[in-house]
């Protein structure tokens, strides 16, 4: 299982909801959620195949900020 995570600018629940949507869209196995209690708003994929560049892309799309964590 690989895990990606991102600091975000995310901090509505109803953002966040689409996000995920359009991420398990592209990634259908994919564990995805955010934690917005967290100062980063952190945006979390979880999955076997994740494609970095197609989240962050998709991201860029939806008008995101934000900056992969290592």
């Amino acid at each position: 299982m690989n895990i990606e995570v991102f600091k975000t600018d995310v901090t509505s629940k109803v953002t966040a909801n689409i996000i995920v949507s359009e991420i398990v869209k592209i990634l259908p196995n994919a564990v995805v959620n955010f934690d917005l209690e967290d100062c980063d708003h952190i945006l979390r994929v979880e999955a076997h195949d994740i494609c970095k560049d197609t989240i962050v892309k998709l991201l860029h799309q939806l008008d995101v900020e934000f900056e992969i964590l290592e």
